[in-house]
């Protein structure tokens, strides 16, 4: 808000004579000068009434130099010197006169009136600091002063962004009885400097001070300024008031704050004079209740205003939207959004068009992004689509893109999803969705088989957001990119990436994975050999508490050294298998196995006495199972 304009109010308080004496003839003058000074003032003051300031600063110049040496002499010299202080300001003089000013009254040649008319006639002219400190001298300076300096200075101070001298002086002037000069009422001076005191404690961030100094003007009908009319003050007054409740209530959580909120916004919508002012109050009230959750008290106040087809009506309307997707109702949102996207699409007033559009371009953005979040994305899909038609340069383009593509990846249109990721890249290089997008492509492309180019948005990933591309493992997605390009199946590469962002066989978790990767070795003709070098390292590398990775590995080298012929090799392995399952207590089955298969692999190795044994170190430890049985005939 520009509150230099409320200058306009001084001049309502003030009157402004230019001095009490300046009506005096040449006739009524003692003679005790000479005619050539008395020529002078008086030609003086005939170039100050004609406007040629630069002539009468010369005539009063030269009078003031003769006639302040014996001031007791001169009628005029009061005169004199509030003229060639004002005519100095006109002229643009404005610190020559600060200084002519503080001296003449310094001296004891220029009166009360003379600083007052300085001082105001810079406050005119929107030299606030000028102003300031005429008016600043005359608070510390007037003994018994007949205008009200205090304000005048807190005027000055408002206007210079001074809120703390501004507050403290304001105060001082509630403080003073009434001035001999003075031409405001009472009622109307006090609405003023409570108005302006309010509003400097609000610009301190005071807001209890504030509230508690504004809400009595909200109650003109029945407060303290019952007999003034000031109905663009006294709403402005409402307005902050009501901010400031606001600000208290999400500051504090106090409901007492919101109660109070909740009154004077009321009170603004009663008080509004046109239909402008009352649409504007009830949208402004209807806010206040969603904020706290009074949504459905907030939906019945703007009903009668929905109606119509301009700007204030249709904010109503887009209220309304948010409302219902507060309450939960997001199919008759979803309706809303869209019934008022379109009306906002054919408006065609001029003066308000930029205002509607906002509103059409947010309500058709919030239709596709509310289907999104229903997991309706085909509905989405189309709905971004419509908004990037009707809004090519619309606020929410880029979140648009990119919303379409994750829905329409959803739906498996993977290359459509691929489009609107590489549009966005294009047209919106900056957009917070830029990350996310490439790691959608990312992973796009993994699908179609467009390996190098996943890898080339994934360098870019790494280049450009270091710290995020950690977070999501775009590292362990180029490897596994790496891996397919290479002709490696989508598991394997999979699991290959993955084991080695995990630390290979250096951690708990990657020894884990790293078993599952030996099985596609060991199965794979041709990866025999790295399956038996990883599952040598896991073993090396298990510790306490891994007993069951540690017997998954001595199991698999036993097959793997079985098939090899290997046998002894083999059963060897298989034991160990069999000692990590009896270890972890209830793996019966998978023991028993192992010592089977123990059992066979030293009867291909010829050592018919080791297998008869394993056969009976299994019939004793698991009579009943059927592996048991089996190695009978070992026996």
């Amino acid at each position: 808000m520009h509150y230099k304009i409320f200058v306009v109010f001084l001049f309502i308080l003030f009157s402004f004579p230019l001095s009490s004496q300046s009506s005096i003839s040449p006739q009524e003058h003692g003679g005790a000068e000479s005619d050539f000074y008395e020529k002078a003032f008086w030609a003086g003051m005939e170039s100050f009434r004609n406007e040629d300031y630069l002539e009468a600063v010369a005539s009063l110049a030269k009078v003031l130099e003769a006639w302040s040496s014996s001031p007791e002499n001169h009628n005029h010299l009061g005169t004199a010197t509030n003229v060639y202080s004002l005519a100095l300001l006109k002229s643009g003089r404005q610190r020559e006169a600060v200084q002519a000013v503080a001296s003449f009254y310094e001296k004891g040649l220029l009166d009360e009136e003379g600083l007052y008319n300085c001082g105001l006639v810079a406050l005119q002219g929107g030299d606030f600091q000028l102003a300031y400190m005429v008016f600043s001298h005359g608070v510390n300076s007037v003994a018994n002063p007949s205008f009200d300096f205090y304000y005048l200075a807190a005027i000055s101070a408002f206007n210079l962004g001074k809120w703390q001298e501004a507050e403290a002086l304001f105060k001082k002037s509630l403080q003073q009885q009434r001035f001999s000069r003075e031409t405001m009422e009472a009622a109307k001076k006090a609405f003023f400097q409570n108005y302006y005191l309010g509003l400097a404690q609000f610009r301190q961030g005071k807001l209890e001070a504030a509230y508690a100094t504004l809400e009595p003007l909200c109650q003109l009908n029945g407060g303290t300024f019952q007999s003034a009319s000031f109905t663009g003050e006294e709403r402005q007054a409402q307005a902050i008031a009501l901010h400031c409740a606001l600000q208290l209530y999400f500051k504090t959580d106090a409901t007492a704050w919101w109660k109070k909120g909740t009154v004077l916004a009321q009170s603004f919508v009663n008080s509004a004079e046109s239909p402008r002012q009352k649409q504007e109050a009830v949208l402004l009230a209807a806010k206040i209740y969603g904020d706290g959750g009074q949504h459905q008290q907030a939906l019945e106040l703007l009903s009668p205003y929905t109606g119509g087809q301009d700007a204030l009506s249709l904010s109503c309307r887009f209220l309304r939207c948010e409302l219902l997707t507060s309450l939960g109702r997001l199919d008759e949102a979803i309706q809303a959004y869209g019934e008022l996207a379109e009306i906002c699409g054919s408006f065609h007033d001029g003066q308000q068009s930029q205002e509607v559009e906002a509103l059409g371009d947010r309500a058709s953005y919030r239709q596709g992004e509310l289907l999104y979040s229903l997991g309706k994305n085909r509905e989405a899909a189309s709905a971004f689509a419509l908004y990037r038609r009707h809004y090519p340069a619309g606020s929410y383009r880029d979140a648009a893109l990119y919303f379409n593509g994750e829905a329409l990846e959803k739906e498996g249109e993977t290359h459509q999803a691929i489009l609107q990721h590489e549009t966005l890249l294009k047209q919106h290089p900056s957009s917070p969705y830029v990350f996310s997008s490439m790691v959608g492509l990312v992973d796009l492309y993994k699908k179609t088989g467009e390996y190098d180019r996943g890898l080339a948005v994934g360098n870019h990933v790494l280049s450009q957001f270091p710290q995020q591309a950690q977070e999501v493992n775009i590292q362990g997605k180029m490897a596994e990119l790496r891996f397919l390009s290479q002709g490696m199946e989508l598991n394997h590469a999979a699991l290959l990436a993955e084991f080695q962002h995990a630390g290979k066989t250096g951690t708990v978790a990657g020894r884990k994975l790293g078993l599952e990767l030996a099985h596609f070795y060991v199965n794979d003709f041709d990866g025999t050999d790295e399956g038996e070098m990883l599952l040598l390292q896991i073993l090396e590398q298990c510790g306490v508490g891994e007993e069951a990775v540690a017997a998954g590995a001595t199991s698999l080298l036993g097959d793997l050294y079985r098939s090899q012929n290997r046998y002894q090799e083999a059963a060897g392995y298989f034991l160990q298998a069999a000692q990590s399952y009896l270890a972890m207590g209830d793996l019966h089955e998978e023991a028993a196995s192992a010592l089977y298969r123990g059992a066979e692999s030293f009867d291909a190795a010829g050592m018919t006495a080791d297998s008869r044994a394993v056969a009976h170190r299994l019939a004793a430890l698991f009579p009943k199972s059927p592996w048991t049985r089996a190695a009978k005939i070992f026996l």
